[in-house]
Formats: structure tokens, C-alpha cells, sequence
């Protein structure tokens, strides 16, 4: 139906109306089980529906800012970006296409971080680097949570920056971006001495694309998803080396992981001399959090 037809059968819908209208449309999009959580988000995030509220009339203006979106959901854009939001650790983030969509597995690397930062609190301030911030969605929560610490965060891209710095003034959370690609090492000269690093880096080979669902690779940045096949843990390998120059001994890294490549990262780990690593489950059981310790 298109926005024109919309407006001649406008005839006092509801959003109960919309919503019917939004699952059978998209059926074809998403799997059975996935679409109702699609459509929740949906509807709470563009119109703030919920629960009764479905009984609500709908005014022409919304009809056709739905028309509109359910048009570019058709087409597999996800819906964060057709929002342009994503609930994220207590918080929303603005996203856009220049950003990766912020999921619900990288709130356990921001739980863990706390947890981890709360324990190490002292005398001194800690400085915490976040490495590939994207939307900003680690520094900012971490920011906001952990006390006593000075929050730097990197991106090779300009433009998922210029998102981050907006979020982080929204949530007014004091961090400080910059623009570096983290891969070419003379750029470390400009980063601080850390005590803590943080990280979802890129670690999808490119050839796992063929298995992925076709609005994520269509649609997120492909820089911040995809390694080279024949060198997956790059970022892995670059933040040790960074650690084994700019880590202050005590220091601690938190990043996320393939959970298909745990074992190869112990062993990556072993090549470095001083540090302790774990892998972290997360709440399905998965491998999913490197967890290493500079002990000196």
C-alpha cells in the first residue's frame, strides 16, 4: 500500500490495525519467532506503544511515517536504523548506518568491565581505553557506571565518531574520541598509558558472510565487522602488542570474541609474555569475553 492509497483509506485506524499490517508484511523478512520482539521494538521505539496503547487512533502523519518505514524494513534495513535507536545498558543510542547496531551479548562485557573496575579503584584515576567504539555504546556505559576513571575511545571512522559524540552528550558522559586507525601502530603514540582496555573489534571472516543474515552484511559496516580469512585475530593480536608497550602491570583487557575462536586466542595469549588470560562464558554458555591480566 502506498502512501497515497494510505491516505485515502485513512479512516480512523488503530495501532492494533498497524501492527497486523506489520507482521503479515514482514513475515516474509524475519523468522516466526524473531518478528513479534521486531515489531516490539517497533512500535515502543517509533511511537512509544505498548500493551493497551494498541487500542490508540492513529493520526495520518503516523500512518505515513509507518508506510514509509515499513517500506525500508521490507527491503531487510533493520529497524534500530529505521528508528534510529537501540536500547543498550539502561540507556538508547542513536545509531546509524556508520555504526554497528549494539547487542544485547556486549552488555555482559560492559558488566563485566564495572565489576572488574570497581575492584581495581584506588588512589589514582584509571585510565580506560575503548578500542573500535563505534556508537559509543561501551564507553558511554562504562563511563557512566565505573568511578575514578578517564574514558578514551578510538575509531578509524569519522562518521561512527561523530555518533558517538553525540550520544555521549546526550547521555552526558564525559569521554574522550578520537579519530585513529588502531592497525597502523605509529598512531599509538597519541594514546595515553592505560590501566584498562575494552574492545568488540572486528573478527568475522569474511567468508562466514555467505552464513549471515543478508541485513547485516547489507546494511552495518563492514570495516567493523570483517578480518581478513587468513588473519582473524588481527585486532586480537594488535591490541597485546599495544598492551605489552602502553599497559600499566596490573592492567586488564576485556574484549569480545568469536565464540569459534576461544582456544586459538589462549594460545595467542601464551605468546606474550606476562599475561593471564581466561575466556568468559556468557549467559548461554558460549564463549564470548577474552579476559587478560599484565601481571608484569
Amino acid at each position: 500500500m502506498t502512501v497515497d492509497q494510505d491516505h485515502k483509506n485513512f479512516t480512523g485506524q488503530i495501532f492494533k490495525d498497524l501492527k497486523q499490517r506489520f507482521i503479515e508484511t514482514l513475515q516474509v523478512v524475519y523468522d516466526p519467532e524473531e518478528l513479534p520482539n521486531v515489531a516490539k521494538i517497533y512500535f515502543e521505539d517509533r511511537f512509544n506503544i505498548t500493551g493497551d496503547h494498541f487500542h490508540r487512533a492513529v493520526t495520518y502523519p503516523e500512518l505515513e511515517k509507518f508506510s514509509l518505514d515499513l517500506k525500508k524494513l521490507s527491503l531487510g534495513e533493520p529497524v534500530q536504523y529505521v528508528v534510529g535507536k537501540a536500547y543498550f545498558f539502561e540507556n538508547f543510542f542513536e545509531v546509524t548506518p556508520a555504526v554497528l547496531i549494539p547487542r544485547p551479548e556486549t552488555e555482559e562485557l560492559v558488566a563485566l568491565a564495572i565489576e572488574r573496575l570497581s575492584k581495581q579503584l584506588g588512589q589514582r584515576t584509571l585510565n580506560v581505553l575503548d578500542i573500535g567504539t563505534g556508537s559509543g555504546c561501551i564507553a558511554i556505559s562504562v563511563g557512566k557506571k565505573a568511578k575514578n576513571i578517564n574514558m578514551f575511545a578510538l575509531d578509524i571512522s569519522r562518521e561512527a565518531l561523530d555518533v558517538a559524540s553525540a550520544n555521549a552528550k546526550t547521555l552526558q558522559a564525559d569521554v574522550k574520541f578520537m579519530e585513529l586507525n588502531f592497525l597502523d601502530e605509529s598512531g599509538w603514540i597519541d594514546l595515553p598509558t592505560v590501566d584498562f582496555v575494552l574492545s568488540n573489534p572486528p573478527y568475522i571472516a569474511k567468508k562466514e558472510a555467505e552464513n549471515m543474515a543478508h541485513r547485516v552484511i547489507d546494511f552495518e559496516p563492514g570495516q567493523a565487522l570483517f578480518v581478513p580469512d587468513d588473519d582473524p585475530l588481527v585486532f586480537y593480536r594488535k591490541i597485546f602488542d599495544f598492551s605489552t608497550r602502553k599497559l600499566n602491570t596490573g592492567a586488564e583487557i576485556l574484549a569480545e570474541i568469536s565464540e569459534f575462536q576461544s582456544e586459538n586466542l589462549i594460545q595467542l595469549c601464551q605468546e606474550y609474555d606476562g599475561f593471564e588470560c581466561v575466556i568468559r562464558q556468557d549467559l548461554q554458555g558460549k564463549p564470548r569475553i577474552l579476559h587478560a591480566v599484565k601481571r608484569y
